[in-house]
């Protein structure tokens, strides 16, 4: 119960895109992450969620969130393939966004 309302609160606040990706999520698709994973020792307190999409949340399993932005944002080589389409997808949406606010920039908005 407390999850879910944690889920949701964490998706408002990163106005329902991936904290890992950065993609935009549908409500059905939206899973809540531990930021420091359970077998790390963290906690199902509000502050260790964080809203994420469903591949994400599988690539980054029990990595904790630096060590998983460090993987997705340069994979070593041999990352497993998880990781790479996670970089994948924080390029694209890196780039969306960053495309989409030069061009509001430019038009004024």
């Amino acid at each position: 119960m407390f999850l879910r309302m944690f889920r949701a609160d964490a998706a408002r606040e990163q106005r329902g895109r991936c904290a890992y990706c950065g993609g935009p999520m549908a409500p059905g698709e939206i899973t809540a992450d531990h930021i420091t994973p359970r077998k790390r020792g963290g906690t199902t307190k509000r502050e260790n969620i964080a809203a994420c999409c469903a591949p994400c949340n599988r690539a980054k399993g029990s990595m904790t969130t630096k060590a998983f932005m460090k993987a997705i944002q340069s994979p070593p080589p041999k990352a497993r393939l998880s990781i790479h389409l996670a970089h994948f997808r924080y390029r694209l949406w890196r780039r969306t966004w960053e495309a989409c606010a030069r061009i509001e920039r430019l038009a004024g908005l």
